[in-house]
């Protein structure tokens, strides 16, 4: 935490984000156990206070450190949906298809702000987007139980796979640009690290999901380890957000053709 931020106006700031995540490792502990246990009840309610704490606790670290404000849209309208969808993925399969879509809104929410950090895309940097879309049609076509379901699992997959997509990209752009000789924000690429390891845990998360309602496949501890995975991937994405905010804006020409070729060149 940098010294510089903790000021007498912050340390309303400072106290919220330190009980909010005291507060949310506590629950996790709490539903992890109950899943283990097989106690459904009091996981269920556990369960939806966890993303709106880590949400106040990511805005008061991007509040304390003076961070970019887009960044706490982004967070407040993604976890506000990803919230929405924990609580309507609780009521079965009459609602799944309502849940899928809260989620999807969150995760273009997230997604939005992480392919703005990116900056101009170079190949390979866009060849991982052309990826990510071939393994979400393929991943639609094997999971969709019914051919009404295809679309909207492969638009959900392709969501999912752009998280890591994202995070290559950057961590490409990052790489490049200090190749050419420019300066680039250290907490920059452990931002893209967190999107990257964040989104990973998201596919698990969600891939084991959709094996249980689709296929039917569920393993002992299931509830347990698919919240461990959505807990983890939630708390880096946040993660994510927070240190992108704290990052200066990639401006729209960002970087001197004529210098790239010269470098290259040598």
């Amino acid at each position: 935490m940098d010294k510089s931020t903790l000021t007498p106006g912050n340390y309303g700031y400072v106290f919220i984000s330190f009980l909010s995540m005291a507060l949310f490792i506590m629950c996790s502990a709490a539903i992890i156990l109950f899943d283990v246990l097989s106690l459904r009840e009091p996981a269920l309610l556990l369960k939806t206070l966890l993303v709106p704490m880590l949400m106040v606790n990511t805005l008061c670290l991007i509040f304390r450190d003076r961070g970019d404000r887009t960044a706490a849209v982004a967070v407040s309208g993604a976890m506000v949906f990803h919230a929405v969808g924990d609580g309507l993925m609780e009521f079965g399969g009459s609602t799944f298809l309502w849940a899928l879509g809260a989620f999807l809104v969150g995760h273009v929410i997230f997604l939005l702000y992480f392919i703005r950090g990116v900056g101009k895309q170079h190949f390979p940097g866009n060849l991982v987007w052309m990826i990510a879309a071939a393994f979400a049609v393929l991943a639609g076509l094997w999971l969709s139980p019914s051919s009404e379901m295809i679309l909207p699992v492969c638009v959900y997959s392709l969501a999912l796979l752009y998280y890591p997509a994202s995070a290559l990209a950057g961590m490409y752009e990052c790489r490049r640009r200090r190749k050419i000789g420019e300066e680039v924000h250290p907490l920059r690429r452990p931002a893209f690290l967190c999107i990257l390891c964040g989104g990973i845990l998201f596919i698990l998360s969600d891939g084991l999901i959709a094996l249980y309602v689709f296929k039917g496949a569920e393993f002992p501890l299931y509830a347990a380890v698919v919240m461990v995975l959505y807990l983890g991937a939630e708390f880096l994405l946040s993660r994510g957000a927070w240190l992108l905010s704290r990052c200066p804006a990639v401006p729209a020409e960002d970087f001197d053709e004529k210098k790239e070729e010269e470098n290259f060149a040598e």
